[in-house]
């Protein structure tokens, strides 16, 4: 079921304002940065990270049965949003085509679950090395 919901989450996109997707599709050198708000864009991307990681928290908590697991991931998420946001932010105010691809995949770890590819495994390895 948690699994649905990041599909969900996923195919409801459009429910979360974001008008950078069609630049990112399009990006080229002669591509000209979307008018955007800032505060519009910072609620729009943390409400959808927030259901992301809360969902992911979740998963992680079915896969491991573990609280302490589930407080690291926590930690984690909420560290990785403060320092993946700013970075975005400055990204975008200083937006030219040598560094579209890096906020691209800034812009990707807040919106998409991708932690929680790179969490599961690594909780897997360090419950099993053990």
């Amino acid at each position: 079921l948690l699994c649905v919901f990041l599909v969900l989450i996923r195919a409801y996109e459009f429910m979360f304002s974001d008008p950078f997707i069609e630049f990112f599709k399009l990006a080229d050198v002669a591509a000209e940065k979307p008018e955007y708000s800032f505060w519009h864009l910072f609620l729009s991307h943390s409400i959808r990270y927030d259901f992301n990681a809360i969902t992911s928290l979740g998963i992680i908590y079915l896969l491991f049965r573990d609280r302490d697991v589930v407080k690291f991931s926590l930690f984690f998420y909420v560290i990785a949003f403060l320092i993946l946001f700013p970075v975005y932010y400055i990204l975008l105010n200083n937006l030219n085509p040598e560094n579209y691809q890096t906020t691209f995949y800034v812009r990707r770890f807040l919106i998409q679950p991708v932690f929680l590819l790179l969490l599961v495994p690594a909780f897997y390895y360090q419950k099993y090395k053990m």
